[in-house]
């Protein structure tokens, strides 16, 4: 999402994240007189956030469901093989919602709704070889 909307080139990205932190230990030692008198670093220089993206989680269950099955077979034939087989089914689903809202107003402006659900398929093959 951040990628589309940087390219889009209608949009001046800020990070309020672990790279505001660091400008603001950087900012904190320009502080302390620790840093050269040609720094940079002066008050009014970061930008203000017009808009916010909110993600949220709605819904996650890492167990909505499955099935199980398992075969045992012994030859008939006189070859005294035995065997099992055994599988599985799991599924997990998530709901995400991304809320845009106005910095200056708090009003949502838009939102939108993603889901996914994946199926984890699990096999065991035993071979007991000859009785």
């Amino acid at each position: 999402m951040k990628w589309l909307v940087q390219q889009s080139n209608s949009f001046v990205l800020v990070d309020r994240g672990a790279v505001l932190q660091m400008g603001m230990t950087e900012r904190a030692l320009n502080d302390t007189c620790e840093m050269r008198n040609t720094s940079k670093l002066h008050k009014g220089q970061i930008v203000a956030a017009d808009y916010a993206i909110n993600p949220s989680i709605i819904f996650s269950n890492s167990d909505t469901g499955g099935v199980g099955a398992a075969l045992f077979a012994l030859s008939s034939d006189g070859a005294g093989w035995l065997g099992l087989l055994a599988g599985g089914l799991k599924f997990v689903e998530a709901s995400t919602m991304l809320t845009l809202s106005d910095n200056r107003s708090s009003v949502q402006l838009a939102s939108a709704e993603g889901s996914a659900k994946i199926q984890i398929t699990v096999y065991l093959a035993v071979h007991l070889g000859a009785l």
